[in-house]
């Protein structure tokens, strides 16, 4: 499934390349990270400590090269997103960094 949304989600540069392929991690405030992953745990089934964790997974059409999605639950007071107000932050996986910056 990842493979297939991987493929449908990209957008492609001039030359081919596609720009996005993926989710990389979602990072996000909360007033009690510690409750918040309780909830996540029991009600989503995500497994995760309240300073961050991920899920491992394989693509389709490469499973011998392992993904990863990181899942971060931060305090409210957190710094990590500075100079950004925002209350949560997403990073993508690209296929080629170097060569779309």
């Amino acid at each position: 499934m990842i493979s297939n949304l991987s493929k449908e989600f990209g957008t492609q540069m001039e030359g081919g390349m596609k720009r996005v392929i993926g989710l990389g991690g979602l990072f996000f405030k909360a007033k009690d990270p510690k409750a918040l992953c309780e909830w996540y745990r029991e009600h989503l089934g995500i497994e995760s400590t309240a300073d961050g964790s991920g899920a491992m997974w394989r693509d389709a059409n490469h499973p011998e090269i392992p993904g990863f999605n990181v899942w971060a639950i931060f305090p409210r007071e957190t710094t990590y997103f500075a100079p950004s107000p925002s209350s949560f932050m997403t990073n993508f996986r690209v296929e080629n960094l170097h060569e779309l910056l």
